[in-house]
């Protein structure tokens, strides 16, 4: 993405928010400019939020969203993941931790 995507893709996201607090995933960020997303940091428009409790289930091409779930291992691993009820879903997607900050 280029410094001059970023602007635009966050004015988006806040008109489609209404309001409400206009959220980014890890995975967004990690596609926008390191100076823009820093400079975003410094000044306070960008902080980070509480984990996510639903999330776009990779599972099937549907892009349903999906409640998280957390198991803990027996070694004390939590462990996040959606269950898909989509047929065409593969029942369980396992999400990376980082994708629920």
């Amino acid at each position: 993405m280029n410094p001059a995507d970023v602007l635009p893709a966050v004015l988006d996201r806040l008109a489609a928010a209404a309001g409400e607090v206009a959220l980014f995933s890890e995975r967004e960020l990690a596609e926008w400019p390191a100076a823009v997303l820093a400079r975003l940091k410094a000044e306070g428009m960008l902080v980070k939020g509480p984990p996510a409790d639903t999330l776009t289930c990779p599972g099937c091409e549907e892009d349903c969203t999906m409640s998280v779930e957390i198991a803990t291992t027996a070694s004390g691993t939590m462990r996040a993941f959606v269950v898909c009820d989509n047929q065409g879903g593969e029942g369980f997607g396992a999400c990376c931790a980082r994708h629920r900050e």
